[in-house]
C-alpha cells in the first residue's frame, strides 16, 4: 500500500492511500485525477439535494399539500419523499379512472389517494419511503378494512 498526493479536477490535493499492484495503483491515482476531492463532492452534493427539496416544495405547494409537521431535516426528507410519491399516486388516480371498473372502486382508490397526500407526519412518509405509490394505496386500503371490521 502507498500513500499518494493527487491534485483531483477541483485544483484541492489529498492523500490517498493506494493499494494492489502497480497497475492498478497507477489507474486508480489517474481515475481519482478526474473526480472532485471529498469536500467538493459534499459540497456538490448538498446544492444537488437542495435543489431537489425546493423543487418538492413548490410542486407539493402548488398542489395545494399541507405543511409537513417535523424538524426542519425532517421536513426536507419528507417533502423530497411526499413529491415522488404524488406523481406515483396520481399516475394510480388517472390509471383507476381509465379503467373499467365500478364507480366506487374508481371513488376509493382517489379518496384513499388525496388521504394519503393529506398526511402531515413526516415520520409516515419518512417510515413507508420504500413502498411506492402502490404500496402506501395498499397500507391505506389495509387500515380502512381494518378500521371497518373494528367497528362491526
Amino acid at each position: 500500500m502507498g500513500q499518494k498526493l493527487i491534485t483531483h479536477s477541483c485544483g484541492h490535493t489529498a492523500v490517498h492511500n493506494l493499494f494492489g499492484p502497480g497497475a492498478e495503483r497507477t489507474r486508480k491515482a489517474d481515475w481519482l485525477k478526474t473526480t472532485l476531492c471529498s469536500d467538493c463532492y459534499q459540497a456538490e452534493q448538498a446544492i444537488v439535494q437542495q435543489q431537489r427539496h425546493a423543487a418538492a416544495v413548490e410542486a407539493n405547494t402548488e398542489a395545494g399539500l399541507p405543511a409537513l409537521e417535523g424538524t426542519p431535516k425532517q421536513i426536507a426528507w419528507a417533502e423530497t419523499i411526499r413529491a415522488k410519491a404524488k406523481v406515483g399516486l396520481d399516475a394510480l388516480i388517472a390509471r383507476a379512472m381509465a379503467s373499467t371498473s365500478s364507480d366506487v372502486d374508481k371513488a376509493t382508490v382517489v379518496e384513499d389517494a388525496k388521504f394519503i397526500l393529506r398526511q402531515t407526519r413526516t415520520s409516515y412518509w419518512i417510515d413507508n419511503r420504500q413502498l411506492g405509490a402502490d404500496g402506501l394505496l395498499n397500507l391505506r386500503q389495509n387500515a380502512r378494512i381494518a378500521a371497518q371490521a373494528m367497528q362491526r
